[in-house]
């Protein structure tokens, strides 16, 4: 969510996203990275829905409307969740409507029928959405209220992550914290110094 607090305004335009994530090698909110992801899966030829999503909190309460985008992807017979903008999560895609627990990087995820919903979940629900395909314009309130309201997590604090081989790497705040193969270590980014020196090194990220 750098740009977010760098002032810089999130386009969900294919061009400027391709521009930023692609040839910047820059990363984003779930807008951009879903959106940018949906482009090219569509491009290489699956049918692709975008669908909106409530994001649970720490107790279990769902966030507003549009709050996350995830994608649906067909592949012959079977629909699938797809999801590269939801920070430490999967990174492989999700069968739906499958009962039993899917594993990925070690972590049991499933994806249960609610109602007309679904519901994935981890050791705890993650989030709620629809199948019912969204265009990228319906996004764009909540992508705003993301980069500008102060009840917005994005908005409360800076948070740079990129998964690793063996774990991740993620600027949370004032922190760098490093996972590998579970142990997680801690280095405090005590000045802006320390904090443009980590985002230099570990994600080749300049100001």
């Amino acid at each position: 969510n750098l740009d977010i607090h760098w002032r810089r305004p999130i386009s969900l335009d294919n061009s400027a996203l391709f521009e930023k994530i692609v040839e910047r090698r820059r990363g984003g909110i779930c807008y951009e990275l879903n959106g940018l992801f949906a482009a090219l899966l569509s491009a290489l030829g699956f049918e692709v829905s975008r669908v909106a999503a409530n994001v649970f909190d720490a107790q279990g309460r769902p966030g507003p409307d549009f709050d996350h985008m995830a994608l649906l992807v067909k592949s012959e017979r079977e629909s699938w969740l797809a999801d590269v903008g939801f920070g430490d999560s999967f990174s492989l895609p999700l069968r739906i409507c499958r009962r039993r627990a899917q594993y990925r990087s070690g972590v049991g995820y499933t994806v249960a029928v609610d109602g007309d919903d679904f519901v994935v979940s981890a050791a705890q629900p993650e989030y709620r959405f629809h199948p019912r395909p969204r265009a990228v314009e319906d996004f764009a309130a909540m992508c705003l209220f993301h980069q500008t309201s102060p009840d917005s997590h994005f908005t409360r604090k800076i948070v740079c992550s990129r998964a690793t081989p063996r774990g991740r790497l993620t600027i949370s705040g004032d922190q760098l914290i490093a996972t590998d193969r579970g142990a997680r270590h801690v280095t405090p980014l005590p000045t802006l110094l320390d904090f443009d020196r980590a985002l230099h090194d570990h994600f080749g990220i300049q100001r």
